[in-house]
């Protein structure tokens, strides 16, 4: 797994999506903690059973359960964030999530968004 300078570059050089294969969800999300101490970049995590919660600086946000309605939340968002997505990969055959993940990197320039896609098989569906 990178480590947290490894992370702060690929934040600070507008990456919109990064791919972090690992079962250490609760490690991952520590290490992006972190990183929004050094960014100034609030965080957010979303999973299927939870939904989307802000997790640096707490707060509420709207109601987003489902992964295409999550993407939407972020293609509207104009503060640039980091997203903990830890179930996303389990609906990479959907050309909606495909399409909205590509608006997502193609706006980095407008609003750099980083979206951290993180489970032990992230690279595709189970």
């Amino acid at each position: 797994m990178a480590n947290i300078q490894e992370l702060e570059l690929l934040v600070t050089t507008r990456t919109p999506l990064i791919l972090v294969e690992t079962v250490e969800t609760a490690r991952v999300e520590e290490l992006f903690r972190r990183l929004t101490t050094r960014t100034g970049r609030p965080l957010f995590r979303w999973a299927l059973a939870t939904g989307l919660q802000a997790l640096e600086p707490p707060s509420t946000v709207a109601t987003c359960q489902k992964p295409a309605d999550v993407l939407q939340y972020v293609l509207q968002s104009r503060t640039a964030a980091m997203f903990l997505l830890l179930d996303l990969h389990r609906v990479f055959d959907d050309p909606v999530i495909l399409s909205q993940l590509q608006e997502i990197a193609a706006r980095r320039e407008q609003v750099a968004h980083t979206l951290a896609l993180v489970g032990a098989e992230a690279h595709g569906a189970e």
